[in-house]
């Protein structure tokens, strides 16, 4: 889940991974996500600037325009962090589109989900994340219970308290049982439902 979950949680696998695997396309493509994922903008643009340096110079096959319309998308993502959010999301639109039925696959999840997360932390593109993590990510079951926790933090930041406690509530009952791992998280939406609770609660 390279990507997905905040990179604390798989930290050591990731860097074994960043290490031992091949310089493909597909490396790139995901290590430019982690690489955002833990604030890493020019470590993002740097890796894009491989992978598509990389479809040039190799013989041409099938994953090419797959992979290409990916390390786009991705260099979309790259100019809504540094701040151009139209323009960005435009290139997104534009490389998933270009590629025909990758916005939901298995391969695009982890892009998705960044791209729905830098549309949640924008006041202007909020409300748009937020449709994103109530619907966008249905067919989805190994991330679905994450986004109810995204949709807290994106609810709460929108001034939408109960909507939050709700959002929290459905992702404890999914994940309250999570492996190890993610107990973090756990802790963090019950402390964070905790809060709530306790404001709506006083006077």
């Amino acid at each position: 889940m390279s990507g997905v979950l905040p990179p604390t949680y798989e930290r050591e696998a990731v860097d074994r991974w960043e290490r031992t695997s091949r310089d493909t396309p597909a490396k790139q493509y995901s290590a430019s996500l982690l690489a955002l994922s833990r604030g890493d903008v020019a470590g993002a643009r740097s890796r894009v600037t491989a992978g598509l340096a990389g479809l040039k110079a190799q013989r041409q096959s099938g994953d090419d325009a797959e992979f290409r319309a990916l390390l786009s998308a991705v260099a979309g993502l790259v100019t809504v962090v540094a701040g151009d959010t139209t323009a960005g999301v435009a290139q997104i639109e534009r490389a998933l589109a270009a590629a025909g039925t990758l916005e939901d696959t298995d391969r695009t999840l982890p892009l998705r989900l960044q791209w729905t997360l830098a549309l949640t932390g924008r006041p202007e593109t909020r409300e748009r994340g937020i449709e994103r993590l109530r619907y966008g990510f249905q067919p989805d079951p190994l991330i679905l219970p994450y986004t109810y926790f995204l949709l807290g933090r994106a609810l709460t930041a929108q001034g939408d308290r109960d909507g939050a406690a709700q959002a929290y509530g459905q992702f404890l009952r999914l994940w309250d049982k999570a492996d190890p791992e993610f107990q973090p998280l756990v802790r963090d939406a019950r402390h964070a439902l905790q809060e709530l609770i306790a404001e709506h609660s006083s006077p």
